[in-house]
């Protein structure tokens, strides 16, 4: 054989050996919905915060820096069982790559008590500011009904900000000892902070100052407690560009019956009339109960709600319940083109479902992950996984992902279950919750799927 056919021979050889080593290889890695195997171990890191005896932690939200770190926010043990616990605010920051930042608190963990025990410290809601500091809102008490509302802020290596409130903290009671919590968090372009969630049995906006004060501006003197239909607390927000925000939560009927509830606000915290009706839309699921957990925005300004549907309650703890999904225009129309009529009702299985976590890719389908298969999906877990779906821009489930639309993990424990998801700047999906594990009970879990 000729010198140049027999070089030619071998490069093509080469070449087909390397493309079929690549074939072979690439699915194993990036098969959109595996665990991404470079991420902690196998893809999934578990963190407990070292109480003794250990106590239940499980983070219930989280957001992803520039630099790629990835911050979660929730509670790190009860305060109840036993009395004297921890039951502290729980930040756990990790690097890139699954391990606790080491520069971050005390090897990447942080704890915060604002009240002695039996009180418990519950942060439910994390944002960033544009100069790296961290804010984390929540609820402080012995129960849910007398807590008061409770907040922090952090600097970049997660000390308290002794500029912001009382030595880094706010403590405060809107409704007259009736329960207060921030339910959802974020942070305006001039700096100041705005949350949702509960005063007592009605709905709360709150925003402060730079400095952890009420704004004055805004509200009743930086409070404001909006009737929406008969509807109970708000969960999620989302900060629109012209300087309004839209809030979502449950909205009960006059048959006492949960529905999703989203709402629109001017910047001052006044309802906006053009949105909705009156500023508002109510949307039943199903016939039972549904709640809203959390919303995504996208570029053409629709929205979409993530919660619940089919509850046996108006709290969401009974029944066989469901992933939901309502799309909405800008101007709060049901989008008739997603799903069913502008809704989604995915029965994922026999047993407990629950929509806690929604994130929108650049091409447009949608990610929501929750608990799946659970027995009360709002409690710690002690059966079932972290459920990931994926749904194209019409609502249908994309197939291309994980089985059918559907990836889970137990995130190496005997139970575990999903409350956020973000995605990092390679576009890969980031979990956060809480996996039950042999010998440290419930720990704080944090699961990478490829996208």
């Amino acid at each position: 054989m000729p010198q140049a056919l027999r070089i030619k021979t071998l490069i093509t050889t080469m070449a087909l050996t390397v493309a079929g080593v690549v074939a072979t290889a690439a699915p194993a890695y990036a098969t959109p919905g595996n665990l991404d195997s470079t991420f902690g171990t196998g893809g999934v890191v578990t963190t407990d915060f070292g109480a003794s005896p250990s106590e239940p932690e499980i983070a219930n939200d989280m957001a992803i820096q520039p630099d790629g770190k990835i911050v979660t926010a929730g509670r790190a043990g009860v305060d109840q069982t036993p009395i004297g616990g921890d039951g502290a605010f729980g930040i756990a920051r990790y690097l890139p790559d699954g391990s606790l930042d080491p520069t971050f608190g005390t090897g990447g963990l942080v704890k915060t008590k604002f009240q002695a025990p039996p009180n418990r410290d519950i942060a439910r809601a994390v944002a960033l500011q544009s100069d790296g500091k961290i804010v984390v809102g929540g609820t402080s008490g012995v129960f849910d009904t007398p807590a008061k509302l409770a907040m922090a802020r952090y600097n970049t290596d997660g000390s308290l900000d002794s500029s912001f409130g009382t030595g880094g903290m706010v403590l405060m009671n809107v409704s007259n000892g009736l329960g207060d919590a921030i339910r959802g968090l974020a942070v305006q372009p001039d700096g100041k902070i705005l949350g949702v969630g509960a005063a007592g049995g009605e709905n709360l906006l709150i925003r402060f100052n730079t400095d952890g004060s009420l704004d004055s501006s805004f509200g009743n003197g930086g409070t404001s407690q909006p009737v929406l239909g008969s509807s109970g607390h708000l969960f999620a927000m989302k900060l629109l560009s012209d300087g309004t925000f839209v809030a979502a939560g449950t909205g009960t009927t006059g048959a006492n019956q949960g529905d999703f509830l989203v709402a629109r606000f001017t910047s001052t915290g006044a309802l906006d009339s053009t949105f909705g009706t009156g500023g508002l839309t109510i949307t039943p699921i199903t016939a039972q109960n549904d709640l809203v957990f959390d919303m995504a925005v996208a570029g053409n300004g629709q929205i979409i709600l993530a919660g619940e549907a089919n509850s046996g309650d108006v709290l969401g703890v009974t029944g066989d319940t469901h992933f939901a999904l309502a799309r909405y225009n800008a101007n709060g129309s049901l989008d008739t083109s997603f799903g069913t009529a502008g809704i989604v009702d995915d029965n994922l299985t026999v047993n407990q479902d629950e929509a806690r976590g929604i994130v929108l890719q650049s091409d447009g389908r949608i990610v929501v992950v929750g608990p799946r298969d659970g027995s009360n999906v709002h409690a710690d877990p002690t059966t079932g996984s972290m459920a990931v779906v994926r749904y194209n821009a019409d609502g249908s489930r994309d197939t291309t992902f994980g089985t059918g639309g559907l990836a889970t993990t137990m995130a190496g424990g005997s139970a575990a279950g999903a409350r956020d998801v973000a995605l990092d700047s390679a576009g890969r999906i980031v979990v956060c919750g809480g996996a039950a594990m042999a010998g440290t009970g419930v720990d704080f879990a944090v699961a990478r799927f490829q996208p």
